[in-house]
């Protein structure tokens, strides 16, 4: 599927991760990179941007908070304004088209709109996103700066860990640990399953999570993803491109299989794809969704290609006082007044982060061919002074995970390539 979508000599690299979303059992794993020329995993172990998937970490904090994606609108317009705790905000989308128009939360997913996402991500919280990407299972340590909001990670994350994340969406809300080896035979007959243990933790309601899946299905089905779309099934999904087009990403799922996948060109620096054979600048949905939808059509045979069913527990609506989706017309600067007010000691500075305008080409959005609007991943945040106190927020393993498991893999990472990808 990679080499039928990037056969071309100095096409990118590809790596995909799929799971069982019931179990966490790992049903494939696939990189274009030759394993016994770098030994090293790509799908596993390649720690890469992951641009606009993250926004469904945004939404999954929102609707766990109780926030009505339906109904909760913000105006997608350019942000620019110093916030009194996180410094400059400067986030903006290349599609002028959708300047000055009001869009729901389900609306910034499906069109993977930018400004919307961060607005919603300053009014729930960046330390509530951290949290749900933590107990969705991303495991790579969050700084909870608004720029993680669009994906501008400190250090990125594997297609495994995203899948992993995906599925507790997929699964009606429990953290799967994924699991490579069900069983070991020794000589003699003896059989050790103990690896194989599927191991759960109930983090969200199935009333959540269904709300998010109806946002995601609407990405494939109207927004950006359009190329994923299957013929015989449904899915619901999310694309992701960084700034600088270093790495692309389509991240999905049908009710029985999660799959993730990479493209771009693996190295600290990473390279920027422009002009990539057969498909110029590479968006999450052109590629990516290209390579999930050739092998999610392949590994959803024989299993269930449904929509999926309503919640037992149907999500409920509670009040939410969304202060940036009164904010002003576009062009006009933000108050600050609307932030409660925070005190610094002396000499320490609260943390920047910014996001120059995103590059996109401006083909619109939903369109077939994929682009969207789905470039808006930010500039890495400058790192905090070290006298600065920690955010206040639990890490992924130490607490969320038994003891003893430490998670998805989490090795060095090869790519670097936070903020531009």
């Amino acid at each position: 599927m990679i080499k039928k979508n990037l056969a071309a000599p100095g096409s990118p690299s590809s790596a995909l991760a799929s799971i069982d979303p019931a179990t966490g059992y790992i049903k494939a794993m696939a990189s274009s990179s030759n394993y016994g020329d770098s030994k090293f995993n790509l799908a596993a172990q390649g720690r890469r941007q992951p641009g606009s998937t993250f926004k469904v970490m945004v939404m999954m904090a929102a609707l766990r908070r109780g926030v009505d994606i339906n109904k909760t609108s913000y105006v997608s317009k350019r942000l620019k304004f110093t916030h009194p705790v996180y410094g400059p905000i400067d986030v903006d989308n290349s599609d002028s088209a959708t300047s000055g128009k009001s869009k729901t939360i389900f609306q910034g997913v499906v069109t993977s709109d930018n400004t919307v996402m961060q607005q919603a991500d300053l009014d729930v919280g960046p330390k509530n996103v951290t949290r749900a990407a933590y107990d969705m299972g991303i495991t790579t340590k969050l700084y909870s700066y608004p720029a993680e909001a669009l994906g501008g990670l400190t250090t990125g994350v594997s297609p495994l860990e995203m899948a992993r994340a995906y599925a507790t969406i997929n699964n009606g809300g429990s953290r799967v640990k994924p699991i490579a080896v069900t069983r070991v035979e020794f000589p003699g007959g003896r059989v050790d399953r103990k690896m194989g243990k599927v191991r759960k933790f109930k983090e969200f309601t199935d009333g959540v999570t269904y709300e998010a899946i109806q946002a995601m299905k609407g990405n494939v089905n109207d927004g950006t993803g359009t190329k994923a779309r299957l013929n015989k099934c449904v899915a619901a999904g999310k694309t992701g491109t960084t700034s600088g087009f270093k790495d692309a990403w389509f991240a999905g799922m049908t009710r029985d299989v999660n799959t993730a996948v990479w493209v771009g060109y693996p190295g600290a620096e990473g390279r920027a794809m422009e002009n990539v054979p057969g498909w110029g600048r590479m968006f999450g949905g052109t590629a990516p969704a290209s390579i999930w939808k050739d092998f999610m059509t392949v590994a959803v045979k024989g299993t269930n290609c449904k929509d999926w069913p309503k919640p037992k527990t149907p999500f409920k609506a509670r009040s939410f006082k969304a202060k940036l989706s009164k904010s002003p017309p576009p062009g006009s600067t933000s108050p600050t007044t609307q932030y409660p007010s925070q005190n610094y000691a002396p000499g320490i500075q609260p943390p920047s982060t910014s996001a120059p305008p995103p590059t996109d080409d401006g083909s619109g959005t939903g369109s077939d061919d994929g682009a969207g609007t789905d470039t808006g991943v930010q500039e890495e945040p400058a790192p905090p002074p070290p006298a600065a106190p920690s955010p206040p927020v639990r890490k992924p393993d130490e607490i969320y995970e038994s003891p003893g498991d430490p998670g998805t893999i989490a090795p060095e990472n090869d790519a670097g390539g936070a903020g531009a990808g």
